[in-house]
């Protein structure tokens, strides 16, 4: 994870950029935060600021999907909200649908971050340096609430399937795992949680594990 702040409409944020790599590849490289504080000591799993204050998302975020977006993966953006919406037992992630021309103008003319629209990003073009992230999730957080996600996936280095077919990465399961980050949740070392920091070709991890619904209980839920 990078921690970089930026000001963004004279307020002063944390964007956050995770993701998260194949299981051949190395694990993600960055393992704290701008701060120096150990990501293991991070609150109920969830990110935190450079004073230690856990950071988690505003009641709901509502995302579109790019125009470059395959249809084919459309109705699995339902289902990967859904798996955490049904744990939180509350719509926390809805999608709205595709990104048109009068979309993007108010994504880039909205006066605050929290008026502007979350993006789910189809991506031909993808940075040299981050070739290895299937995917990631840019997040920007005001007051500790993660209030704007945009999860980009690299399609340049990587396919994508349905089904977990052999030599592709699961879509479904990338998406569970990078909403889990626009949640505020961090990687984790459980063998269970789908938010562990690696995930093999072929292979499918799109259903929480007791360690997520443990982190969600304790942040999220008290």
């Amino acid at each position: 994870m990078r921690l970089r702040n930026l000001t963004f409409f004279g307020v002063m944020t944390l964007v956050y950029t995770l993701g998260c790599g194949p299981k051949e590849s190395s694990k993600h490289p960055a393992s704290r935060t701008s701060g120096g504080r150990d990501r293991g000591s991070s609150t109920c799993g969830f990110m935190q600021d450079d004073l230690g204050n856990m950071i988690t998302m505003v009641p709901k975020i509502s995302f579109l999907a790019d125009k470059s977006f395959p249809e084919e993966f459309v109705p699995l953006i339902i289902l990967a909200m859904n798996v955490w919406n049904e744990a939180l037992e509350q719509e926390v992630f809805s999608y709205g649908g595709r990104e048109d021309s009068f979309n993007l103008e108010t994504r880039s003319q909205s006066g605050s971050p929290s008026e502007a629209r979350s993006l789910l990003q189809w991506s031909e073009i993808w940075p040299e340096d981050e070739n290895e992230k299937p995917a990631k999730a840019q997040t920007t957080a005001l007051d500790q609430k993660i209030v704007r996600a945009v999860i980009s996936f690299n399609a340049q280095d990587y396919s994508y399937s349905t089904s977990a077919k052999e030599g592709t990465m699961d879509f479904k399961s990338v998406l569970v795992h990078e909403l889990g980050h626009v949640l505020g949740l961090e990687h984790s070392e459980k063998s269970d949680s789908v938010m562990g920091s690696t995930l093999s070709k072929g292979s499918r991890r799109d259903s929480l594990g007791k360690s997520d619904y443990e982190n969600l209980a304790c942040g999220l839920k008290k």
